[in-house]
């Protein structure tokens, strides 16, 4: 029998009130832990699981153990080594797991510790798992919808770490049946972020850029320009389109985004110019690294939504144009030219018709969001050059030597 056990032993036969002797277990774990002495920790927390302690004895050292246990999981650097750490917080879920009903809430203050350690290693579907297995709707521990928002949340931000967006949506698809009865403001706006991510992680681009530029209102300060920039990445990353060209506008109107450094690639995108290739480069510097996925044609999101912005672009420039010079404008060849114009007069994205026999598209004139916008300007102006001529004519009737007079 090694000395732990004798000392549990000695302690367990002890004729001494149950207060002092829970006193002596925690005074035994506190030495354990100072020492990292990981296999006495192990028949510690195997001797305290058993029947024979007590139900209420088991908890207090149990609590004070997961308790323990958590503290140095948070720490920057803990006194006890991390690989010590994780396995005896493996062990202990273990060794709970037969009676984990018992033990609820101090079996999930060691999955909390387990999760945040396997969360600064970035092994971050390890983590999004230990959490997953957290009772959340147990009968005995009452959660209340924040505690359950809270970690939804975290699993989908570990799920989201490692590029799952599926299970990250899962989890977030959870808390947001629970938004209703959130107390916490911050909450409420860590759930909308995350929602928000999550669009923009499965290219959903224009909604996501409309969910950042409502963030970008309501979090901190010295967050509001990156939701902005976030918003302006997305929408540039859209498909082309009358979708696209609304939040181009609306975002080409915001007085906030000139301070952004992508604002250049912004003006150039919504004035509707072709955009070279030194520009695409330096934007790309600025995004994220699931928005440089590679596509099934092997280009990036990015180049895929450039020369569908450039074709459309041309599509304002020429009335008719051969794919070979399409191809050379927008730097490819002429059958991908061709196969990019057919997807987007297909889709809507722009209206034409192509000539296969003699390798031509012919654009139809159709008027661009922002040509629709310039074109209402120019009506409100006209309506009320004629009501201001109105008057003067009504003016010049009622009494003319006044007007003579004012000349």
């Amino acid at each position: 029998m090694s000395d732990t056990s004798s000392q549990l032993a000695a302690l367990a036969t002890s004729g001494e009130p149950q207060a002092t002797k829970v006193q002596q277990y925690q005074q035994l774990l506190d030495a354990l832990l100072s020492q990292a002495a990981l296999e006495d920790l192990k028949v510690f927390v195997h001797t305290v699981v058993q029947d024979t302690m007590g139900l209420i004895v088991s908890r207090q050292l149990l609590s004070h153990f997961a308790k323990a246990l958590k503290a140095q999981a948070e720490m920057d650097t803990p006194s006890i080594p991390v690989e010590v750490l994780k396995e005896l917080a493996t062990f202990a879920i273990s060794e709970i797991q037969p009676r984990a009903l018992s033990f609820e809430e101090e079996v999930t203050i060691i999955r909390e510790a387990l999760a945040k350690i396997y969360e600064d290693e970035e092994s971050w579907r390890e983590a999004a798992q230990t959490l997953m297995a957290i009772s959340l709707d147990s009968v005995s521990r009452n959660v209340s919808a924040d505690g359950k928002v809270g970690v939804y949340l975290r699993i989908a931000q570990l799920f989201l770490e490692d590029g799952d967006a599926v299970q990250a949506e899962t989890f977030v698809s959870r808390a947001s049946l629970l938004t209703h009865e959130l107390t916490d403001a911050k909450l409420k706006l860590n759930f909308k972020a995350m929602h928000t991510r999550i669009q923009d992680a499965k290219r959903k681009f224009v909604e996501a850029a409309a969910g950042y530029v409502q963030l970008s209102y309501t979090v901190e300060e010295d967050q509001r320009l990156e939701a902005l920039r976030l918003a302006i990445n997305c929408t540039i990353l859209a498909p082309a389109g009358p979708r696209r060209s609304r939040m181009l506008a609306t975002l080409y109107k915001d007085e906030r985004c000139p301070q952004i450094a992508s604002w250049e690639m912004l003006e150039a995108t919504y004035m509707e110019r072709i955009i070279r290739g030194s520009q695409v480069t330096k934007f790309s510097e600025g995004l994220e690294a699931h928005q440089q996925a590679l596509t099934t044609d092997g280009s990036t999101i990015l180049d895929r939504a450039m020369i569908m912005h450039n074709l459309l672009s041309a599509s304002r420039l020429y009335d008719n144009i051969k794919f070979d010079e399409l191809g050379t404008l927008l730097g490819i060849n002429a059958e991908q030219a061709e196969g990019f114009t057919a997807t987007m007069i297909l889709e809507g994205s722009m209206r034409g018709h192509i000539d296969q026999i003699h390798g031509i598209v012919e654009f139809e004139g159709e008027v661009s969001e922002t040509e629709a916008v310039r074109s209402r300007s120019d009506v409100q102006i006209h309506d009320a050059c004629q009501q201001i001529n109105q008057i003067f004519l009504k003016l010049e009737a009622a009494n003319p030597e006044w007007l003579v007079a004012q000349q």
